[in-house]
């Protein structure tokens, strides 16, 4: 009960997550600082932090309870269910467009589990925010989590029609180079990019007056005329059916992102995250977003 309220980073929100008062949690703290003879927490009316004892106490206390958490799931997974809370997080994009009707149609086949969903394109801490599964593009950067490979996402270059009308259509990267970009901070070296095309390869400085944090932002100031996008196809391919954005430089080619799920290392890995990674790796064996 400790561990979840250092998590929820209140009483109440223990409490909800536990389905019990919020009276229930404070009276089981508080024991647990009588009985251990030390203050886990300081207490104010806008927050919570945690003692230096009350650091190390919820380092070993997460071990505790995931260990419960496993012996519940063994149990309900013996039973052929899934239950409990799944969290999983994914940019901001890719969560809207895609990710929302793969965890609802989850969710109806398994009554008794629930999913927080985290949209956004920040890089978020797996084990600090109690992610059980991320869903991230491009290559895995932190060794110590364990990737499992779903689709590709092919990397477009595009500009709204009206945007071309007053500054010509590029033909070739460096007339490309010269444009306004629209910038995603987020993005792989958001401030160049390497164009293929058979076996040349050139690489541009991308420059821009805009630089945005959120993928769905950067997109609507492409369609609003702004200057030039680029992304992967998940964030781009409804505006591009849609004749809201054109492709440029479709001769030329920019490596694909590849999307995964991503998970912490654990010597178990639960049901809920084995089923949810199953379900999407089988819903996107074809990429819902193909332009093909």
């Amino acid at each position: 009960m400790f561990a979840h309220v250092v998590d929820e980073r209140s009483f109440s929100g223990a409490a909800k997550r536990l389905g019990i008062t919020k009276s229930a949690v404070s009276k089981h703290v508080q024991q647990l600082e009588a009985r251990l003879g030390v203050q886990l927490l300081v207490r104010t009316t806008r927050k919570l932090s945690l003692t230096e004892v009350g650091e190390r106490v919820y380092a070993a206390s997460v071990g505790v309870r995931d260990s419960a958490e496993i012996a519940e799931e063994a149990a309900s997974s013996h039973a052929g269910t899934i239950t409990g809370t799944l969290r999983i997080t994914a940019p901001s994009m890719l969560g809207r467009r895609y990710v929302i009707p793969v965890v609802t149609a989850f969710l109806e086949l398994h009554p008794g589990l629930s999913v927080d969903l985290v949209l956004t394109d920040a890089f978020v801490d797996l084990v600090a925010e109690r992610i059980d599964v991320a869903l991230r593009v491009g290559p895995l950067v932190d060794p110590s989590l364990v990737a499992r490979r779903l689709v590709k996402a092919p990397f477009l270059i595009c500009a709204a029609p009206r945007y071309l009308a007053r500054h010509g259509v590029p033909k070739t990267p460096l007339e490309l180079a010269k444009l306004e970009w629209i910038r995603h901070a987020p993005s792989r070296e958001p401030n160049r990019l390497t164009l293929h095309k058979g076996r040349r390869a050139v690489t541009i400085d991308v420059r821009g007056r805009l630089r945005t944090s959120d993928g769905a932002a950067s997109v609507q100031a492409a369609v609003d005329g702004f200057g030039i996008m680029a992304g992967p196809e998940f964030e781009l391919s409804e505006e591009v059916r849609s004749k809201q954005l054109v492709l440029l430089l479709t001769d030329w080619r920019v490596d694909d992102f590849l999307v995964q799920a991503v998970f912490p290392p654990r010597r178990h890995v639960s049901a809920k995250v084995r089923g949810f990674v199953d379900f999407i790796a089988a819903r996107w064996s074809k990429a819902p977003w193909g332009l093909d």
